[in-house]
């Protein structure tokens, strides 16, 4: 059986959201080799781009929120709100960092068990052994806009030791 997976499923698995485990249960068995386990190479990509939109979006309501704290904080009645509010402003700022981490893992994991689809021109010998052109595997003209093995190869950058 082949099972294919998009987006959401890289997202639900590296931010462990509500379906994580059955994401999880999923990947073992294409571990196991139950079944296979196919992704398009923009479901990698993707993500990375929702995640920026989600940190651009908190970066702006933690701006927003740390004005509105001090602006508080001048007001006899609400001195010590600073000291309340400014772990959630910390909690908002530090979330982006960890989901970037958790979504290089998810990738990194997903890449030893996925057969990994995308939009080429090159002959099947030219690919990484774990890729597929999209019409090889799915028998149809290739119709995804963005997919490239230049976004592959860029969607885990190496890690700097800490």
């Amino acid at each position: 059986m082949t099972v294919y997976v998009e987006s959401n499923f890289v997202l639900e698995q590296a931010l462990q959201q509500e379906q994580c485990d059955a994401c999880d249960a999923i990947v073992d068995l294409a571990a196991s080799g139950r079944i296979s386990l196919v992704v398009p190479a923009f479901s990698l990509a993707e993500p990375h781009q929702a995640l920026e939109l989600k940190e651009k979006a908190r970066n702006r309501l933690s701006n927003e929120l740390q004005w509105h704290i001090s602006e508080l904080g001048r007001s006899r009645a609400y001195r010590a709100v600073p000291d309340d509010f400014g772990a959630l402003v910390s909690i908002l700022i530090r979330s982006a960092e960890r989901e970037r981490e958790s979504l290089q893992d998810a990738i990194a994991g997903l890449l030893k068990t996925v057969l990994l689809l995308y939009r080429s021109t090159r002959p099947s010998s030219a690919l990484p052994a774990n890729s597929r052109p999209v019409w090889e595997c799915l028998d149809r003209t290739p119709s995804f806009s963005r997919p490239s093995l230049a976004i592959c190869k860029t969607i885990l950058p190496p890690r700097v030791a800490s």
